[in-house]
């Protein structure tokens, strides 16, 4: 009986909307309905007009789909009478509910505004048998062209991407409330194969897709060829422009009809600070970039059955070949494997928690499992994705020291962060181009961490690495410790700020890492203080060394973020970016005349503050308020107005900026809009190296 009448339900409808099609008609009670949404201001003089070209009524059953997200849209509908629900779906094909609409209500607007696409961005499906209001395009035109309906229509727009986005996936979790300033996000609806941005381009947005697939095309210097990587919905790209401050490094373009939501670069580094899941997600990708990027690779952020939440990269080879990499977001585990391939043999290198094993088949690297933290991944990548020969003996060799060399030694990966190799490098300075400035802007090498800086010196000619011994000589708490730097070599005196480079072999590799210079004494020695991280391949060393002396090398002391003592100095520090500052307090503490100084400093909780008692020493040294401490967790962000307030009470002072990358460009960025003299301002980020 139930379905009989669900069945007779079904032909009424139809026969309903059949004569609505050709023969529309409006009752005034549906006219004042219209008149109710706001949407069509000067209605009332189109009462005088009997039938509306353009509307009608249309039902539909409880339990039917109205329209579907991604269709072609060209009419909104009002609900007349009955409820419908509003959903999406999530990365992992979850339907994920938005909103309940009842009578009274409007949808479908976005898709009529008169953009290039005209897609639906969400799902709507009948709770109840409903009565729809249907407003084809050709009605609304007359009306949408209104400036304030255009903005209300726009702005609900944007609130609803912000709400998809924060209920879609747990790293965009709070966008809808950490982002209420409208005004600093927009949507942009494109159609196929227009251009986003051009490699070279100044970075202004971050982009989120909400609709379609996007494609980043990459240069590869060494073949002189274009890669593409094609993105998906709720992924984000454009981001390492911003987080960087440089041009563009690839060229964007749509793949598809694609909606994208466009978050400027302060809000977004402001958005970034709070959101530790992103963070986390941003600095995985980090990684990825570090793989070496070929042919066409499509990405998704997909759960990998049994074992969690992963970025995942699918590499289509022009060999035919299929290679997938996940990396995974909640745990420290990377794998590649060819698909389709099964190894015939595995070699296993293990060190501490670290342990690498690869897949073996007629000796070609087929798959890759990595656990914990290793600096030689982008190496067997590439072997992986060339299905590059590698004898007995490579295989013998990795088992032993975990290191993959091959025939291409001599292409070893100089610089980590960008991907830059030996022999890239070494074709330049035979060419008689022994300049690092120009080395790095030719290839991109020494331009993130500059761990790499020593092993460039020693090629174009410059070898000034100093023997040494380091040993703890205090704990700050369970994750921050101090250093000594006893050279066996003269050591020059440095300046407030300056840093040095250390080289020590981890694990048989020979690792290099930058530490700025947080303490002098009078025989020599250096001081140094570093944050443990968690997947860092040389911290973790250190920490775990921590009871004994270990032999180093290490670099005379370099860098041109250093006190001008002659000028006023507001500082503003961000977690373990306090060090350089304080050796700024203890130079004016030493100076007969010393200037103004003030610190801002930022950490996540009262345990991440350091130097606290030897800063209040230096107040009274100095007769100054030298130091504000802000932890996040009881006080909040740091702010704009903070900020402003902070620069108001010293008179054009030189400002220094030291943390995190997120922390340093929220800053920069609120100075440039400032028209700050650039001069004065001076940023240290902290770049992590390599995959560890």
């Amino acid at each position: 009986m139930h379905t009989l009448r669900k069945s007779v339900k079904f032909v009424l409808f139809y026969i309903f909307n059949s004569i609505q099609t050709f023969f529309p008609r409006v009752s005034k009670r549906d006219l004042d309905i219209i008149k109710n949404t706001r949407l069509f201001p000067g209605i009332e003089n189109e009462y005088k007009i009997k039938t509306f070209t353009g509307v009608s009524l249309i039902k539909h059953p409880e339990d039917t789909l109205i329209f579907l997200e991604g269709e072609q849209g060209d009419a909104l509908y009002i609900i007349k009478k009955g409820s419908v629900r509003v959903f999406t779906y999530d990365q992992h094909n979850k339907k994920i509910p938005l909103a309940r609409l009842n009578a009274g209500a409007y949808f479908g607007e976005q898709a009529i505004l008169g953009q290039t696409t005209k897609t639906r961005n969400a799902n709507i499906e009948a709770i109840t048998d409903v009565t729809l209001i249907k407003i084809n395009k050709k009605f609304t035109d007359r009306f949408f062209y209104n400036a304030l309906v255009k903005r209300h229509i726009t702005e609900k727009g944007l609130t609803q991407a912000l709400k998809m986005l924060s209920l879609s996936a747990d790293f965009y979790n709070d966008l809808e409330s950490i982002i209420p300033n409208l005004d600093e996000i927009s949507i942009l609806n494109l159609s196929k194969d227009k251009l986003i941005f051009n490699a070279g381009d100044e970075p202004d947005n971050v982009y989120i897709i909400l609709q379609g697939q996007v494609k980043l095309q990459i240069l590869n210097k060494k073949t002189n060829s274009y890669s593409s990587l094609l993105l998906h919905k709720g992924q984000i790209f454009g981001e390492l422009g911003v987080l960087n401050g440089k041009p563009r490094s690839a060229t964007a373009i749509t793949n598809s009809d694609v909606r994208l939501l466009l978050i400027g670069k302060d809000k977004f580094n402001k958005y970034l600070s709070k959101n530790k899941n992103l963070q986390n997600v941003l600095a995985k990708l980090r990684q990825i970039y570090q793989i070496p990027m070929v042919g066409v690779v499509e990405q998704y952020i997909n759960d990998v059955k049994n074992m969690g939440q992963a970025i995942t990269n699918i590499y289509k080879m022009d060999d035919g070949r299929s290679i997938i990499s996940s990396h995974f977001l909640n745990q420290d585990l990377f794998m590649m494997h060819t698909a389709n391939h099964a190894p015939k043999a595995h070699y296993t290198y293990a060190i501490g928690n670290n342990k690498i094993e690869i897949g073996v088949t007629d000796y070609r690297i087929i798959s890759l499992i990595v656990h914990g933290c290793y600096e030689n991944l982008p190496a067997i990548c590439h072997c992986i994705l060339s299905n590059e020969f590698v004898d007995s003996t490579v295989l013998t060799n990795f088992e032993s020291t975990g290191r993959l060399i091959t025939h291409t030694e001599n292409d070893e990966i100089i610089c980590e962060c960008m991907s830059v190799t030996r022999s890239e490098l070494q074709k330049l300075i035979d060419q008689d181009i022994t300049n690092l400035d120009t080395l790095s802007r030719e290839t991109g090498a020494c331009t993130a961490c500059r761990g790499c800086l020593p092993k460039i010196l020693q090629m174009i000619g410059n070898n000034y690495w100093l023997s040494a011994s380091i040993k703890k000589i205090e704990s700050h708490n369970n994750y921050i410790n101090s250093y000594l730097i006893t050279p066996k070599d003269k050591i020059n005196l440095p300046k407030p700020g300056q840093y040095i480079l250390i080289q020590a072999k981890v694990n048989d590799n020979w690792i290099e890492r930058p530490y700025t210079i947080s303490d002098v004494y009078p025989s020599g020695e250096l001081c140094i203080t570093i944050k443990k991280r968690k997947n860092g391949l040389f911290t973790q060393w250190l920490f775990e060394n921590s009871q004994k002396e270990n032999d180093i090398y290490v670099t005379q002391p370099q860098g041109i973020f250093t006190l001008n003592q002659s000028t006023e100095s507001l500082c503003f520090a961000g977690g373990i970016g306090i060090t350089p500052f304080i050796m700024f307090a203890r130079a004016l503490a030493k100076s007969p005349e010393p200037k103004s100084i003030h610190i801002h400093y930022t950490v996540t909780n009262s345990d991440d503050l350091i130097y606290k008692d030897e800063f209040n020493a230096l107040s009274k040294i100095l007769s100054v308020s030298l130091i504000t401490y802000r932890i996040t967790q009881t006080s909040g962000s740091l702010t704009k107005d903070i900020i402003v307030n902070e620069i108001k009470s010293f008179n054009s002072p030189d400002i220094y900026i030291c943390g995190p990358e997120g922390y340093v460009l929220f800053i920069k960025n609120i100075l440039q809009k400032m028209n700050y003299d650039p001069t004065k301002i001076h940023a240290e980020a902290f770049v992590y190296a390599g995959i560890a």
